[in-house]
């Protein structure tokens, strides 16, 4: 599964996890959006929401012994993504799979993703 995919798929609002945003006071600093005041709290872009999750699971990796597969250069051109991807091998259903995929697909329809700064905008 791609760092993308995951990106989206928790950007689209499907997951009831909220996910700590960037701290507008402190760099490479997160937070639990909940302790910031409403006006300063936005929508995290995608890029945002990928490097969490690139941090997450390489720290995960580094904390425990889990044997985290990671996996480069994915393929998703066909979902909208022209550019190669990274991401972590995961055990998750076909369905949930094609959920994904199709969340993916609708983020890319209008703008694929070509280079870095495509991932700057908000899923919704």
């Amino acid at each position: 599964m791609s760092y993308l995919e995951l990106a989206v798929h928790h950007g689209s609002g499907q997951v009831n996890t909220k996910l700590p945003v960037p701290d507008p006071n402190r760099k490479l600093c997160w937070v639990d959006p909940s302790n910031l005041p409403a006006a300063a709290v936005s929508r995290p872009t995608v890029a945002a929401i990928l490097r969490l999750l690139q941090n997450f699971f390489v720290a995960l990796e580094d904390s425990f012994d889990f044997g985290l597969q990671f996996v480069h250069h994915l393929d998703l051109t066909q979902l909208g993504a022209l550019t190669p991807q990274r991401g972590v091998t995961l055990l998750i259903s076909r369905d949930t799979v094609n959920m994904i995929g199709r969340q993916l697909a609708a983020f890319t329809q209008k703008r694929p993703i070509r280079k870095a700064g495509d991932l700057t905008r908000p899923v919704r």
